[in-house]
């Protein structure tokens, strides 16, 4: 450690900022590399950082008619008693607690990408209200009991 006197504080401080903004270069330099084999840098220079942001993690607000349209379905329809509940139920939510609910389904916070919505997979053609919806992250699958 080199004492600093208070006449070269203004020099200090410069150093000191220029060593904290180099200091991550390297691996800033091999996620811009990586990146840019994804993207093409020319697309990647009209967009903003915020609008990278939510291209690659997706939207921090989860608004339900997005959420809508990044739906597909799998043995189900839209106006099938399970999935019009379940709209019901994510209409009524708040953007975090659909937040959460993407994190079941799909393992992330935003909606970057679809999630499906299957039918329940109950054995004996078995129905309850005490069967609880199923996920698969991995595929982005949700399993909607079929409720009486």
């Amino acid at each position: 450690h080199i004492p600093v006197k208070y006449e070269d504080r203004k020099e200090f401080i410069q150093l000191a900022q220029r060593a904290r903004l180099q200091e991550s270069r390297k691996q800033i330099s091999a996620m811009k590399a990586g990146l840019v084999k994804v993207v093409p840098h020319t697309a990647l220079s009209l967009l903003t950082w915020q609008e990278i942001e939510k291209k690659i993690c997706g939207d921090p607000e989860i608004a339900i008619e997005d959420l809508k349209k990044s739906a597909e379905y799998l043995d189900l329809k839209t106006t099938d008693r399970c999935v019009t509940f379940l709209w019901e139920a994510l209409t009524n939510f708040t953007s975090e607690e659909r937040s959460r609910f993407l994190r079941f389904v799909t393992g992330r916070s935003r909606l970057s990408t679809s999630i499906i919505i299957g039918a329940g997979r109950l054995t004996n053609n078995e129905t309850s209200p005490d069967v609880f919806p199923e996920t698969s992250t991995c595929s982005r699958t949700l399993y909607l009991p079929d409720y009486p």
